[in-house]
């Protein structure tokens, strides 16, 4: 990140302030989407009542007179359009909430368009006018007692009197933003101020005076001459006619509001935004400012030319510029950020940048004097360079392959070994049955075929825990060697070094998960189910409890039917529904925007007879009946045409960065159920979801 200086616009905002508050001048600001006001103290005074800072439109308008409440609203609705300007200025009567005073406000405002021409904000001032308005009330009956009301007021006013403007009456406001005194009364105002000569006001006022039509004027630049000294100001003031009872125009009014201060202020604050974007401009990193509703308020040279567009990205949100796919990779962290926790990660760029880069992306947020999160600093690098430290991790992951090759053959052939023994025994106790006389020979034969199938076992157990022993100890010190130098290295290198000792780390741990689940998968083949009575629908809650915290994340909704009772060994059924289950959590899809499906599971059970058994299922065991067990899941789904590979070691119909897991899991569901002398299958259709069926002798 870069640290901009700070300038002093703070201190300038302070003064203005100060200066508003010195006036009785209250202020507001209208968030347009979110239809909410914010005001001032002052604000609130003027409405006669103490709530909260923030209120509904809707509610504020509630507090106006009745009568005044439409006008209102119609100015309202006119500043918001780009037509208007922006402009806003208006005066209406507000009903105190508490007090039931009738006050009379006089509001102007600013109203600020997108790219699109649609507000975003609309913020303003507003000033009690009640003396104001009484004394234009009552100007009719008694020009004492207008001349005395335009003396008190608050608020800037002189009265100008006949074509050549003679000043009638001027209130002390009104001297000060001049810079004179009492003696300009009786004089006209030209020669009470000559430097006015070649500015517009004398043309503008002769307008009023000849055609009664009222001048208005927001933030009007005057050059005057204030205590000798040549002085810029600026200043909201309006000219209206007065009227003699005849109805002849006999002069006009003018009331302003000296806004130097504010003008000074934001300029100053403008300046600073264009120091602070030359030099966010010079940064060789692309950076840019989100304000609270994730709209881009600033960006600098990098992001024009990495994404190829000018200021049009103006006032857009993330998500309509970059797009739905990418906006669902990093909402997470904006979310995070809008939080008010700081987050960096990496990520791929959107489609609509310029070049294929990889990005790291940092988000800081930017709050206000109590805490508040107003918007968020985004800075983005470009870390292809680094992506050539990756190919000597490849070299390390192919070997971690050619091994994992190796293992798979070993145990394929030891598989095929024990499928060919248990063969020769089914066709040994089928010849049993034939003939007595044969028994003694077949019962010899059958003893050195089960001795030779316990050798067997005993065999490919002791390869096991020999291959996972051997092939444990390297990894673990592999593990142990990245551990430390990631310690060691933590404070020396760069983040791009680490990332890559994670990732070998990250790999050293696939590689052990995929020992461990092969030393599960050889056990199981080579073990017998223990027959005894096993509650199915207990084995699932236990197996349900065990994926408790995926389900949570993954708002998954699982519905299990009544199951059976079985006879079978209680744990090998458990790593059956395990794994099934398991799968059809993690191979959930996605719509298409882009957005997860939540995953929904059932779980089911029935009775069958052994004709309706699929063609393709052929159980070791015969039973009168068998328990069909279902389990549906909305993922994925697959081809059927690779049902044949499903089930076997290390068959994977996806790539391990889209989905984790070995290939192993429902090889091992496959061998559970042999195990337990029945069969399965299983159905299914890209992006429709999937079904395996588990038949179980009954």
């Amino acid at each position: 990140m870069v640290d901009f200086p700070v300038d002093d616009s703070a201190i300038e905002l302070e003064r203005l302030r100060l200066a508003l508050q010195s006036a009785q001048v209250g202020t507001w600001t209208l968030d347009v989407p979110g239809q909410q006001v914010w005001w001032d103290a002052r604000c609130k005074e003027l409405y006669g009542f103490q709530k909260d800072d923030l209120v509904p439109y809707d509610q504020v308008l509630s507090y106006m007179h009745p009568e005044d409440r439409e006008a209102v609203d119609e100015a309202v609705q006119w500043a918001l359009t780009p037509a208007s300007g922006g402009h806003y200025d208006i005066r209406f009567r507000t009903i105190g909430a508490i007090d039931g005073q009738l006050r009379w406000l006089h509001c102007q405002g600013k109203a600020y368009f997108d790219q699109q021409g649609i507000a975003y904000r609309f913020t303003g001032i507003a000033q009690e006018v009640t003396q104001l308005v009484q004394a234009h009330q009552q100007l009719g009956s008694s020009q004492a007692r207008f001349a005395d009301l335009v003396m008190a007021t608050p608020v800037a006013t002189a009265v100008f009197r006949g074509r050549d403007m003679l000043i009638q009456q001027v209130n002390a406001p009104m001297l000060a933003i001049w810079g004179k005194d009492s003696s300009v009364i009786g004089k006209t105002l030209h020669q009470a101020m000559p430097e006015l000569a070649g500015q517009p006001f004398l043309a503008q006022l002769q307008h009023v005076f000849e055609t009664g039509e009222p001048f208005r004027h927001e933030e009007g630049m005057a050059d005057m001459i204030q205590n000798g000294q040549a002085k810029r100001v600026w200043f909201n003031h309006a000219y209206n006619p007065l009227y003699e009872e005849t109805g002849r125009i006999y002069g006009v009014i003018n009331v302003a509001i000296d806004v130097t201060a504010q003008v000074l202020a934001r300029q100053k604050i403008e300046e600073s935004k264009a120091h602070l974007q030359l030099l966010r401009d010079t940064v060789p990193a692309m950076i840019f400012y989100l304000d609270a509703q994730q709209r881009y308020q600033s960006y600098n040279k990098v992001f024009r030319e990495w994404f190829g567009v000018g200021d049009e990205v103006m006032g857009k949100t993330v998500r309509e510029f970059i797009g739905e796919p990418a906006y669902q990779q990093t909402e997470p962290h904006l979310a995070q950020a809008y939080a008010g926790q700081p987050t960096q990660y990496d990520m791929h760029a959107p489609s609509r940048m310029q070049a294929d880069r990889w990005l790291r992306i940092v988000y800081t947020p930017h709050r206000d004097a109590t805490g508040q999160v107003l918007g968020v600093i985004v800075h983005a690098t470009d870390i292809n360079p680094s992506k050539r430290m990756e190919l000597s991790l490849s070299a390390s992951e192919a070997r971690y392959r050619t091994l994992s090759a190796d293992l798979e053959q070993q145990v394929q052939s030891r598989t095929d070994e024990l499928a060919t023994a248990n063969q020769e025994l089914a066709a040994s106790n089928q010849e049993l049955a034939a003939s007595n006389q044969e028994y003694a020979v077949l019962n010899t034969h059958l003893e050195e075929a089960n001795t030779d199938l316990l050798r067997s076992n005993q065999n490919l157990e002791q390869f096991a825990y020999i291959a996972s022993h051997d092939l444990q100890e390297p990894l673990r010190k592999i593990q142990q060697f990245g551990d430390l130098l990631q310690t060691r290295l933590a404070e020396s290198v760069g983040g791009e070094e680490l990332a890559y000792l994670g990732r070998m780390q990250v790999a050293a741990s696939r590689m052990s998960r995929l020992i461990k689940d092969l030393l599960a998968f050889s056990r199981i083949a080579t073990s017998q189910a223990v027959a005894y009575p096993v509650s199915l629908g207990k084995v699932v809650r236990l197996v349900l409890d065990s994926l408790s915290v995926v389900i949570e994340e993954s708002r998954a909704q699982i519905e299990v039917a009544e199951l059976p009772t079985v006879q079978g060994d209680a744990l090998q059924l458990g790593q059956l529904f395990q794994n099934l289950l398991s799968n059809a959590l993690k191979f959930r899809r996605t719509d298409g925007d882009g957005t997860v499906v939540i995953p929904q599971i059932r779980v089911q059970a029935r009775l069958i007879s052994p004709s309706e058994l699929p063609v393709l299922v052929k159980p070791p065991r015969t039973a009168a009946t068998y328990h069909l067990i279902e389990v549906t899941d909305n993922g994925i789904g697959f081809e059927e045409k690779y049902l044949d590979r499903i089930f076997q070691v290390f068959q994977r119909l996806h790539g391990k960065n889209e989905f984790a897991g070995t290939g192993v899991g429902l090889a091992i569901v496959q061998k559970v159920v042999t195990n337990h002398g029945g069969g399965i299958t299983a159905s299914g259709k890209p992006d429709q979801g999937a079904t395996f069926c588990v038949y179980l002798p009954a």
